[in-house]
């Protein structure tokens, strides 16, 4: 008696632990009563337990399988009076002989995520003394609507003839699997289950870009009172992400459209893109209610720019003055007409080799046009020393990528990929690639790069923690490159493919790590031209 009473319990007690245990139902007392019976039949439909007599007792005699079973979604009237989604199942009783041995069916509904199973049976009150339905002359066949379901789930619906048969191997049943529709199917979005994640919450969303560095989402909430999750991602044109940025905001049912403003830190003008997704939190789904997506795009008619429109404030912790930080954007800047120079350069070039040729073609050999200039693709690396350094670095990264037409490798751009693989794994990945594309490896020196090598020779504490790499998802990324690269600068051979480099004003040849003198260096932007011929793998003066 002890050992079934502990069993009882535990059977209570994980019953109460199953998952969506109340997501499965059987709605035998809902208004109206439903009724099995058929001209020519008697039927009652009950609760079966999913255990008929049949199990335990051998018959003679059984009928044969239903011919066929279908199931669809169809909706009720529960008994509290919301409507909520329910199995229509229909079956038709085969035209054979072993009709008469029919007493009835027994109806099992299995929810796959957690095998839940409830059951209804049709108890026959008379035999079937007719093959066909005498009043129309079709097959037998019969069907139910009172299975309560939920949206997205998938079901086992197995219809079984009773008595069963009772021989191992073979059966007298035929099941078919279900999945229910989502809540955007037309018949659902109208149940009560997705009423209650927003099935007809339209949020109307507009968003306006205000500037590089922040956008403006408005929304209108739903009728339930909830809390919002705003999710903003900025994008380039090739459609690779840059920044990530979250606000969250709380309605409490009086229905006034909803303004958010999501600031992304350290976006880049050529990032213009923005992906906004609004998360509601409603009680029915918590973190798993169904997310709004839209999409800002680019401005059309607006030219890319290269001055900083948010105010900077502090100071450089390592002693950067502001008259510095000015002149190296103002330097950056006027790299542009460099670029625009080189450009119009070429293709003066081009055109001079063409009219040579058509006016020296009888006399000199065809001269060759210079070669086109490639794609290239550049990884910057460089110490977080402050926030205006960091800006500054954005703004050298923003210019190589807008005006020279390179892809820029920057661990500011690349967060998300650097949380998933880590710091070490993709500082790895970028030296791989660059070393088979032969492209170039630009090192940007600065006060934060000698005291962490200093660090590294013991000449100082064992690491150098800057205020700023703390502030950055990626931490100090710096001193792990530094360790990746260094061997490189004791093979001659790799030389070519690091450019040296720190900006004036703001640093000089007293702040590159001793490893690195082995090696040109260039001071930006003043020899950004040498710098960009080099990426480019062409000689300065040549033709």
């Amino acid at each position: 008696g002890r050992m079934r009473g502990d069993a009882s319990w535990c059977l209570v007690l994980v019953a109460g632990l199953l998952p969506g245990l109340s997501g499965l139902k059987l709605l035998l007392s809902a208004p109206p009563l439903f009724n099995c019976s058929q001209p020519g039949l008697r039927c009652l439909v009950r609760n079966s337990y999913c255990v008929d007599e049949s199990w335990l007792l051998s018959w003679k005699w059984t009928p044969s399988a239903p011919s066929s079973v279908d199931v669809f979604i169809d909706t009720f009237f529960a008994e509290d009076g919301k409507l909520v989604p329910v199995l229509k199942i229909e079956w038709k009783v085969a035209t054979d002989a072993s009709i008469i041995y029919l007493r009835g069916a027994e109806l099992a509904v299995v929810q796959l995520s957690n095998n839940q199973q409830i059951c209804a049976q049709f108890d026959f009150q008379n035999n079937l003394t007719f093959q066909v339905r005498p009043d129309n002359g079709g097959r037998w066949n019969f069907s139910f609507n009172r299975f309560e379901v939920q949206p997205g789930q998938m079901y086992q619906v197995t219809v079984y003839h009773l008595p069963k048969l009772s021989i191992p191997g073979d059966y007298n049943r035929r099941s078919k699997p279900f999945t229910v529709p989502n809540c955007t199917h037309p018949t659902m979005k109208k149940t009560e289950p997705c009423l209650r994640i927003g099935s007809l919450w339209e949020p109307r969303i507009n968003g306006t870009n205000l500037d590089d560095h922040s956008v403006l989402v408005s929304f209108d909430p739903a009728e339930i009172p909830a809390t919002y999750i705003i999710h903003v991602i900025s994008v380039r044109e090739d459609e690779k992400e840059c920044k990530k940025a979250t606000e969250s905001i709380s309605e409490q049912g009086l229905q006034q459209r909803l303004n958010v403003t999501v600031k992304l830190e350290r976006n880049l003008k050529v990032c213009c893109k923005y992906k906004v997704e609004i998360q509601p939190l409603f009680p029915a789904c918590a973190t798993d209610c169904p997310r709004h997506l839209f999409l800002i795009p680019c401005p059309s008619a607006e030219a890319l720019s290269l001055t900083d429109q948010s105010g900077m404030n502090g100071t450089f912790s390592v002693g950067l003055p502001w008259i510095h930080t000015i002149i190296c954007i103002l330097l950056i800047a006027s790299a542009i007409g460099s670029a625009i120079y080189l450009t119009r350069r070429q293709k003066a070039l081009n055109s001079a080799a063409k009219k040579c040729d058509f006016e020296l073609q009888d006399v000199t050999p065809m001269l060759q046009p210079p070669p086109p200039l490639k794609p290239r693709t550049v990884w910057i690396v460089y110490s977080a020393d402050h926030k205006l350094y960091v800006d500054i670095v954005l703004k050298f990264a923003q210019f190589m990528i807008t005006v020279c037409g390179t892809e820029v490798i920057l661990d500011l751009l690349d967060e998300q990929q650097i949380s998933e693989m880590g710091a070490v794994c993709w500082l790895t990945r970028q030296k791989q690639k660059m070393e088979a594309l032969s492209s170039k490896i630009i090192i940007l020196c600065s006060r934060g790069t000698r005291a962490k090598w200093q660090a590294m020779l013991g000449h100082q504490e064992s690491s150098v923690h800057l205020k700023q790499d703390n502030l950055l998802p990626t931490g100090d990324m710096f001193t792990a490159a530094l360790n990746l690269i260094l061997p490189d600068f004791k093979q001659p051979a790799c030389f070519g493919l690091y450019l040296i480099c720190y900006f004036e004003g703001i640093s000089n040849e007293s702040d590159i790590p001793d490893p690195f003198h082995v090696t040109s260096k260039y001071q930006l932007m003043d020899k950004f031209e040498e710098i960009y011929f080099l990426i480019q793998d062409l000689e300065k003066f040549e033709p």
